[in-house]
């Protein structure tokens, strides 16, 4: 899993390389540290980078596209509260030619009105469409729940956000975070003779900007509570339940990523096993960790007949108690640790799912001993000990709840 080098470019950017000749394909990931939580209005990160792949003043509109799908090189991006992430795939050969183009995203974005005022028609549809769903309802609302609306990790996306999208908006939030200060690039594959030296005569060459202050937002205090809100449909409710908790460097990060197994996160877990499969509440119900770079959370999550919303709702209670009562049985432990240990190395196969892996952690400031100490720890992890952290986390009235859905 450790990349074979590591160095950093002329303008400072890291950049951590893994090779694997039988590779045919380089995948190259650039972390970028411009991800929500430095946006001055909702969605304006996301815009950003949206509009940057939307042409460059050397190839303005479709052009620039069109260059990478001449090449075969496939471009995928996202952006999520802390990061924005421009990932590529292309054959080994034409990295002489994609590293140029690469550059250019970077070095002469366009910003074109014309070409805004069709993504925030998209980006309109795909709202109103969002809207209209209670599960994408129950979400936000629930993250806003935990963190206030005010706060970037709570900060809702709404449709006057993206109609006061400009191109001023855009192009400062670019100038701010798309600086070398605050890359990161990942690469692996079949790494030609050279591509150091290319990644140094384009990339390493972009322009060093004065490094800009970020507001801190301090986090608040929240009660934990119960919110009914009316939404579309008239057989579903969306249900979010769960807390805020703590990313990966806090020291019950591990132990708990094991709990949220055994309660949610894979189809023999305590959730879908008593609601799914038992009282037929639901046709799925997970729960999933999040980790951030200031803070993190636990969400349970489910559609459920109307009807029985809050049986599911209490019910899920019920297991959240039993978790925080009881041990788990050698048994069921045993079976957990075996997913648990298979799913892990599943994570690892590939050169480029290695390469996710250092990412994920990296990103913490953290190295690949992060994974050594997880698998030592799921393999050794008690029962006494889950019961424990379930008393800390799970209590069920410590938990906010959010369901969408018709009017009872």
């Amino acid at each position: 899993m450790l990349p074979v080098g590591q160095l950093r470019l002329p303008n400072g950017i890291p950049c951590f390389l893994w090779r694997q000749e039988d590779y045919a394909l380089v995948r190259m990931d650039i972390r970028i540290e411009a991800g929500g939580w430095f946006q001055s209005r909702a969605g304006v990160a996301l815009a950003t980078l949206k509009m940057l792949q939307e042409g460059t003043l050397s190839h303005p509109d479709e052009a620039w596209m069109a260059c990478l799908d001449a090449e075969g090189c496939y471009i995928d991006s996202s952006t999520d509260r802390d990061w924005a992430v421009i990932s590529l795939h292309f054959p080994a050969k034409v990295a002489g030619r994609i590293f140029p183009l690469v550059r250019e995203l970077f070095a002469e974005p366009r910003f074109s009105a014309e070409r805004l005022q069709l993504l925030k028609m998209q980006q309109r549809q795909q709202l109103s469409v969002n809207l209209e769903k209670n599960s994408y309802l129950a979400y936000r609302q629930f993250l806003s729940t935990l963190y206030s609306d005010g706060h970037p990790y709570g900060r809702r996306l709404t449709l006057d956000d993206v109609e006061n999208w400009d191109t001023g908006m855009l192009e400062t939030f670019y100038k701010e975070r798309y600086s070398p200060a605050y890359m990161r690039i990942f690469i692996a594959g079949n790494l030609q003779p050279g591509l150091v030296r290319m990644m140094e005569e384009t990339l390493g060459s972009l322009p060093v900007r004065p490094e800009v202050v970020v507001p801190s937002y301090p986090i608040p205090e929240v009660k934990a509570e119960t919110l009914r809100l009316e939404g579309h449909g008239t057989m579903q409710t969306s249900i979010c339940m769960g807390r805020r908790l703590f990313n990966r460097t806090h020291p019950d990060w591990m132990r708990m990523c094991v709990l949220n197994r055994l309660l949610g996160g894979y189809f023999g877990s305590r959730l879908m096993t008593e609601i799914r499969e038992k009282s037929g509440f639901a046709y799925g119900i997970y729960s999933h960790l999040s980790p951030m770079r200031h803070a993190g959370h636990l969400c349970i999550s489910a559609d459920v007949n109307a009807a029985q919303a809050e049986q599911a709702v209490g019910k899920i209670a019920v297991e959240l108690r039993r978790l925080c009562d009881e041990e788990v049985p050698a048994e069921e432990l045993e079976r957990l640790k075996k997913y648990e240990t298979g799913s892990l190395l599943r994570r690892f196969d590939g050169l480029f799912q290695q390469m996710e892996r250092w990412e994920e952690v990296q990103a913490d400031g953290m190295d690949a001993s992060y994974w050594r100490d997880y698998f030592q720890m799921v393999v050794s992890v008690t029962s006494p000990e889950l019961r424990q952290l379930a008393r800390q986390y799970l209590d069920p009235d410590g938990m906010s709840t959010v369901l969408v859905g018709p009017r009872s």
